[in-house]
């Protein structure tokens, strides 16, 4: 009866080894910390962000005339000699009873503002100025995100750090303005499509790949 019981002993020993060598005795450990991290990208501050994070927003809902947009951000941009653009994000809501185009924008950190859309170009998704403006129907929402639609600040002059705050002023075809802030971002995922000027000649976009 001593034999059997080591015996049987040492084969449950010997499957537990097995399963562990599998990488199942660390599933549980591998996904508390996935949870904790993500939990802590959630919470992280809402000024300084930390490279790789989602951006967290400070769930600020700005007013204009017939407009609001929350979840605004922009990405952080140190080192302009990697990038003289960047993107400015958010949801924007039509509130009022009829469609409303904006048209145009501008911001504090540079004299060109342009409004971006993505699109499949030549067999490959790439960004370009839009035209006839973003269309918003009423009570309709429209999203400004990495890889689609996006308020490209270009030309940059200076680095936009992280934690800076962005001016941005968005106005409408009808002459109508949307004010508000996007704080900046370290943001290395996603959005990385080239960018088509009005001649139709593509340029790379470093400000949208650079990840510090």
């Amino acid at each position: 009866m001593r034999t059997r019981t080591t015996t049987l002993l040492a084969l449950t020993v010997g499957t537990g080894l097995a399963l562990a060598g599998c990488g199942q005795a660390s599933t549980p450990a591998a996904t508390t910390t996935t949870t904790a991290s993500a939990a802590a990208a959630t919470t992280t501050g809402t000024g300084t962000g930390t490279a790789g994070a989602v951006p967290t927003p400070d769930g600020k809902t700005y007013q204009g005339e017939g407009l609001e947009i929350s979840k605004t951000w922009v990405k952080a941009i140190p080192d302009i000699a990697k990038g003289k653009m960047t993107g400015i994000f958010g949801t924007i809501k039509n509130t009022s009873t009829s469609e409303i185009v904006i048209v145009s924008g501008s911001q504090d950190q540079s004299a060109k503002t342009e409004l971006h859309e993505t699109t499949m170009i030549d067999g490959a998704m790439k960004m370009r100025e839009i035209q006839g403006g973003y269309k918003i129907p009423a009570g309709g929402t429209f999203e400004l995100k990495p890889g689609g639609n996006h308020v490209m600040i270009m030309d940059m002059t200076k680095p936009l750090p992280a934690g800076a705050t962005v001016k941005v002023t968005l106005t409408t075809k009808d002459g109508k303005k949307l004010a508000f802030d996007a704080v900046a971002w370290p943001f290395p995922g996603g959005g990385n499509e080239p960018y088509v000027d009005k001649t139709g000649m593509g340029t790379a976009t470093p400000a949208m790949s650079t990840t510090r």
